[in-house]
């Protein structure tokens, strides 16, 4: 995936400040939950600065800990004994970044592949594999199927975003509360 990661993040993040029990969140605390969603849907490629000044691409970057869900499994567990008694607010932060970042996950497994069973298997899944056969090695994606679930991801999230305005908008124009229950 090249363009999805954010759009991703903040579908999912939007989703999770959507559930019934986050509905009442003040916009600011809702607001935050979303970039910590986006911040959380890019952390994994983190890893890229590694690959490309340390390792000099020597490994693919899926090889690197923060593309193994296990990681990021483990850790929003551990987040969640922490934080679950001291404080809602940190503890939803933490869960909102790390499900984006799984989610990061399953988008890098269509094309990319993951290493969803690590430490048990170090085999990689993925849905499609990407032929080489362009010269520069982004066309060989930009060009494949998989491509257009990312236009599909990035317009999904552009329409959300836009509903969420205007339905911003008329809620507190004092117009219509029908629309505060997709904010």
């Amino acid at each position: 995936m090249f363009i999805a990661h954010l759009p991703a993040g903040y579908l999912i993040s939007k989703a999770m400040v959507g559930m019934n029990h986050l509905r009442r969140l003040s916009q600011h605390a809702k607001r935050r939950l979303v970039v910590a969603g986006m911040i959380g849907a890019i952390i994994p490629d983190i890893d890229l600065l590694y690959f490309y000044l340390i390792d000099h691409r020597q490994h693919g970057h899926h090889s690197y800990w923060t593309h193994l869900p296990i990681f990021w499994v483990v850790a929003m567990l551990i987040w969640a004994v922490l934080f679950w008694n001291r404080s809602r607010t940190w503890f939803w932060l933490g869960t909102v970044f790390g499900s984006s970042a799984l989610g990061h996950m399953v988008l890098d497994s269509t094309a990319g592949g993951i290493r969803w069973l690590y430490p048990v298997s170090l085999e990689y899944f993925r849905l499609a594999h990407v032929q080489a056969g362009q010269s520069w090695w982004v066309m060989n994606f930009v060009l494949h199927w998989t491509f257009w679930l990312e236009i599909v991801i990035v317009a999904s999230a552009g329409l959300v975003f836009l509903w969420s305005r205007r339905a911003g908008y008329i809620c507190m124009a004092g117009k219509s509360d029908l629309y505060s229950l997709y904010r």
